[in-house]
């Protein structure tokens, strides 16, 4: 059974993020954290498959999580969340070995690999 880390600052979007989860028995939610430091830490010691992981995030921000992570456990696949619409940080966020999803109305043809919108 694969586990999953959900990371964000906000308890009502880890919530949110463990409801769409719970109905699914194959995916088990192995823990949470609310920033980027705290998801390296608990990455570690829980070594989950999958990250679900906020951008905008205080301590350390999503991306700087995420490079960590991938480089102490490359076969932890990360999900980004982002609400961000600013072009600038869709760059930084899109990039090729990353895996996003966005609530924004960015235009697919933006992204190096498929996104999810």
């Amino acid at each position: 059974m694969p586990k999953v880390l959900v990371v964000d600052d906000h308890a009502f979007i880890r919530r949110g993020v463990r409801s769409i989860l719970e109905p699914f028995p194959e995916w088990e939610l192995c823990g949470e954290a609310e920033n980027g430091q705290e998801a390296i830490r608990k990455a570690g010691e829980l070594q989950p498959a999958v990250v679900v992981m906020d951008v905008s995030m205080p301590v350390l921000d999503g991306i700087a999580a995420t490079e960590t992570i991938k480089r102490s456990y490359p076969q932890t696949h990360i999900v980004l969340l982002t609400l961000i619409t600013r072009r600038k940080c869709f760059v930084e966020v899109f990039k090729p070995e990353r895996a996003a999803l966005s609530s924004s109305p960015m235009p697919t043809a933006n992204c190096s690999k498929p996104c999810a919108w």
